[in-house]
């Protein structure tokens, strides 16, 4: 199986199945994406980033995924929209951008200040 959902006990759950489909389709994209980025292939690795924000906006992970792309594309006023709201939809990621981002994407000091 890959996924399971019981959603019939939700309010609305169509809606609910909706939802639940699109933040795993979300994380499918997310992945692709980092593959690409891996491999060097920045702007393919941002059009599947922008998928996966518009498949799940209300996942932070989605818009930390966005912004290290950004990054990695000198992109640093975007990068820092996209933490940030990261930010917004989950305060305890500031944490992790700071310890384990900053680190894997070598973010400056100054950068990190900003957020």
């Amino acid at each position: 199986r890959y996924i399971e959902l019981r959603v019939e006990d939700h309010v609305t759950p169509i809606r609910e199945l909706k939802r639940l489909l699109d933040m795993k389709y979300a994380y499918i994209l997310m992945g692709r994406s980092r593959r690409k980025a891996e491999e060097g292939c920045l702007e393919e690795a941002l059009s599947l980033a922008e998928e996966a924000v518009a498949r799940s906006p209300g996942l932070d992970s989605v818009y930390l995924n966005l912004g290290g792309i950004y990054y990695r594309l000198g992109d640093r006023a975007s990068a820092l929209e996209a933490y940030r709201e990261a930010i917004r939809i989950n305060p305890m990621a500031r944490g992790y951008l700071k310890r384990v981002i900053a680190q894997s994407l070598g973010l400056e000091e100054e950068f990190l200040r900003r957020l």
